[in-house]
C-alpha cells in the first residue's frame, strides 16, 4: 500500500498537476492528499475513506488502484465524524445508525391467514344450505298435494336444477369478491419513502408498502462517479464505485426494518426502492451523505 502513494505522486507530477490543483477537481482535502502521496493512511478517517479517496485520487491522474486493493480484506467503517472535505462547506454532523434485528412473525397473524380458507368454504356451505333451506320452504307453501308419482318426480327433478344454480351463482359470487380483495390490497402495496428527519447529511426516511420479500434497492450515478455502501443488520451487503450512467441493485433480505446507505457523492447518485425513486433533494451537501431507511408496519405478502 505504500508503493501506491509514490505511484500516485510520481503520475500527478507528470500531468503537471500541484497539489492544490488536485485538491480543486477532486475536493478532498489537502492534508489528506499529502498523507496518501506519503503512505500515512492512518492519518484518514477509516478504511472506507482510504479506499475512495486513493480509487478517486488515481481516476484523476489515470491510475488504476484497484490491484493494490486485491488483497485487502479491512472492513470499512465510515460511521465517524470528521471534516473531510473543504474547510469552506458546513461541519458534516452524523447521527448513529442503527439496525434492527429481522422482525419475527407473530402466531396471531399467521393463524388468521391460515384460517381464511376455511372461514370462506364455511361460508359457501352455509350459504348453499340456506339456499336449499329457502328453495324447499318455497315449494312446500306454493304446490298442492301431488299423489301421481310421475308427477312428483318431475317435481324433485326441477327442485334438484334449480338448487345446481343456485349453489353455482353463490360459488361465483364467493369467487368474485375474493379476486375483488385481492386486486384491491395490490393496490395499495405500492412502495412509498418519506422524509422523517434531517440534520444536516444524515437523513431517516421512513417505508411504507413494502412487500415480504423480493424488496430491492438501485443505486444510480450521474453526472459522475460516487463511492457508494449499503448495510444491513451491521453487515455489508455492498460497498464499491457506481461509475457515471451505471447503477447497483442490491436485494434487501426477508424480515429487515431498518437498513442505511452512505454516498459517497450525493450530488452524482440516485436511489430508488422498488422501482419508487428516493427524494434527495433536501441533502445540499456534495460530499458524503448517510441515509437510514425505517421500514414501517408489516411487510406485505406478495
Amino acid at each position: 500500500m505504500d508503493n501506491i502513494g509514490k505511484i500516485l505522486r510520481q503520475a500527478r507530477i507528470d500531468q503537471g498537476m500541484t497539489i492544490d490543483d488536485l485538491q480543486k477537481k477532486t475536493r478532498i482535502q489537502k492534508r489528506y492528499l499529502i498523507a496518501i502521496e506519503n503512505g500515512d493512511f492512518d492519518q484518514l478517517p477509516g478504511q472506507f475513506y482510504v479506499k475512495a479517496f486513493v480509487k478517486q485520487y488515481g481516476e484523476y491522474v489515470g491510475v488504476d488502484t484497484d490491484p493494490y486493493f486485491a488483497q485487502s480484506n479491512k472492513t470499512e467503517d465510515p460511521d465517524q465524524e470528521t471534516e473531510i472535505y473543504d474547510e469552506d462547506e458546513s461541519e458534516m454532523e452524523k447521527d448513529p445508525i442503527s439496525s434492527s434485528p429481522y422482525l419475527t412473525r407473530h402466531q396471531d397473524h399467521s393463524r388468521w391467514h391460515s384460517l381464511i380458507p376455511q372461514i370462506l368454504v364455511i361460508s359457501a356451505v352455509v350459504l348453499v344450505v340456506f339456499v336449499l333451506w329457502f328453495l324447499y320452504q318455497s315449494g312446500n307453501k306454493g304446490n298442492p298435494k301431488i299423489t301421481d308419482k310421475g308427477n312428483v318426480t318431475k317435481v324433485k327433478e326441477s327442485s334438484s336444477s334449480q338448487m345446481h344454480k343456485s349453489s353455482s351463482v353463490a360459488s361465483k359470487s364467493s369467487s368474485s369478491k375474493i379476486q375483488s380483495s385481492k386486486s384491491s390490497s395490490s393496490k395499495n402495496e405500492q412502495t412509498k419513502v418519506s422524509l422523517k428527519a434531517q440534520s444536516d447529511s444524515a437523513v431517516t426516511f421512513e417505508v411504507t408498502g413494502f412487500k415480504k420479500s423480493g424488496n430491492t434497492l438501485v443505486l444510480k450515478s450521474q453526472n459522475g462517479n460516487s463511492w457508494d455502501q449499503v448495510q444491513i443488520n451491521n453487515n455489508t451487503a455492498y460497498s464499491g464505485m457506481v461509475s457515471d450512467g451505471q447503477s447497483q441493485t442490491v436485494q434487501i433480505p426477508e424480515g429487515v426494518t431498518s437498513f442505511s446507505v452512505t454516498l459517497g457523492a450525493t450530488t452524482n447518485s440516485k436511489i430508488s426502492i422498488n422501482g419508487q425513486d428516493v427524494d434527495l433533494s433536501s441533502i445540499t451537501t456534495q460530499g458524503v451523505s448517510n441515509l437510514t431507511f425505517n421500514v414501517k408496519d408489516d411487510p406485505k405478502e406478495n
